[in-house]
């Protein structure tokens, strides 16, 4: 769990490092991403029979998934390069306290008042990080935006956790490769002329990052209860805020660090309130080794 929480933090960093380069946007980052995702799903899920590729453009849900997945990491990369690695990773991982919500709308799942307490918490901390009780001083487009991608990361969460009812991870995970390739297309056709072998490279190395990640987290739970699991990945945003200050002098206020603090105690409390019981679903998942939702992952996103 600790190598999965060191690559999608690297990955934040390695595609933060390469948004000066021409070309390199979050449309051709989430292409390259895609790109990486689709031969590792064929590399490792295929020959075992987990990989459908016909239920692609059969099944509504797979689309679904498929079409918020790539709006949320195109978002997710946008805001990186606008708002710094520390920052965007921060917002993004309110998408916990969506997905919570909406599995509660959607699917019905259990809502527990302590945990609406623990959701206002991180909400508040997310009012303070943007900079709302300043009058929209500190509020900016990119926050906004950043929000947006992690409304579409927790819905993500909600119609895996359906499409796991039928279909096989490697398929649910493809979804997103897929439709994500032929979103980005004419954008990053577009950029293609201004896009060098060096930013070629660097994303293939982020892309095959976060694939890693995916993968080592994936081949954690197998042993991991949820919950501890979950708390771990949490450290993530910490892990990339310290690798952006280090790395590219991103400086946080005590403001930034008070909502912060409040954004990931609130999640962590609600991960550790969520699986405090049984979850036959979540048992499932994790004994089949399948992606593991809903746990946070960087996609938020992306």
């Amino acid at each position: 769990m600790a190598l999965s929480i060191l690559c999608f933090s690297a990955n934040s960093l390695v595609v933060k490092a390469a948004g000066s380069m021409p070309g390199v946007n979050g449309w051709t980052a989430t292409a390259l991403r895609g790109a990486v995702g689709i031969l590792i799903v064929m590399a490792f899920y295929w020959p075992r029979r987990q990989f459908q590729p016909a239920h692609l453009v059969t099944n509504p849900l797979l689309f679904l998934r498929g079409i918020l997945g790539t709006i949320g990491t195109v978002i997710f990369y946008i805001s990186l390069f606008h708002l710094g690695a520390g920052r965007a990773v921060l917002i993004a991982c309110t998408y916990t306290v969506f997905g919570t919500l909406f599995a509660a709308v959607f699917l019905k799942e259990k809502l527990r008042p302590a945990q609406l307490a623990w959701m206002g918490l991180s909400m508040l901390g997310l009012t303070i990080i943007t900079g709302v009780w300043q009058g929209g001083g500190r509020l900016s487009f990119y926050d906004v935006l950043a929000v947006v991608g992690a409304l579409a990361a927790g819905a993500v969460v909600v119609t895996i956790r359906r499409l796991h009812r039928t279909e096989s991870t490697g398929t649910i995970y493809s979804a997103q490769c897929f439709y994500g390739l032929l979103f980005v297309a004419p954008p990053v056709a577009l950029d293609a002329p201004a896009f060098s072998g060096l930013a070629f490279a660097i994303l293939v190395a982020a892309s095959v990052l976060v694939s890693l990640g995916q993968l080592t987290m994936t081949r954690a739970y197998r042993d991991m209860p949820v919950a501890q699991g979950s708390s771990m990945q949490l450290t993530m945003p910490v892990v990339t805020a310290v690798g952006s200050a280090l790395f590219f002098g991103e400086v946080f206020s005590y403001a930034d660090v008070l909502g912060a603090a409040m954004i990931l105690f609130g999640c962590l409390q609600m991960v550790r309130l969520k699986y405090a019981r049984p979850d036959p679903v979540a048992d499932e998942l994790r004994a089949n080794a399948n992606e593991p939702l809903p746990q946070p992952s960087g996609r938020a996103r992306r």
